[in-house]
């Protein structure tokens, strides 16, 4: 068997992302230590290739009426407009080379 890949050795936005999904199951597990329902999940996607989450919540219980804790992970291209409106508040915001691409939201 494969030995698992070093999370320090993929791209921060990847590190991210699994540091935010655990933190979410570390508070779901906790919340649920202390009440006698378990939270439901609901993983969507955005599209073909711009991210996903997963919502958990969690109700009817002894301690807690409904609670959720979300993680929403959303990536792809600024739109030109969306750049546009940026740099008014961003002066040093680079451009990409063709203004009609856009920007990437995450560096991958």
């Amino acid at each position: 068997m494969p030995a698992p890949q070093d999370p320090r050795n993929l791209p921060i936005r990847q590190q991210m992302e699994a540091l935010i999904r655990r933190k979410q199951a570390e508070i779901t597990q906790g919340l649920e230590s202390i009440d006698t329902v378990k939270f439901h999940a609901d993983t969507w996607t955005r599209g073909n290739d711009g991210g996903g989450g997963t919502s958990m919540v969690i109700q009817d219980g002894t301690t807690f009426e409904k609670g959720g804790v979300n993680v929403s992970v959303v990536y792809g291209q600024l739109s030109p407009a969306a750049v546009s409106a940026m740099k008014a508040d961003h002066k040093n915001l680079r451009l990409p080379e063709d203004p009609k691409t856009g920007l990437p939201v995450t560096d991958g």
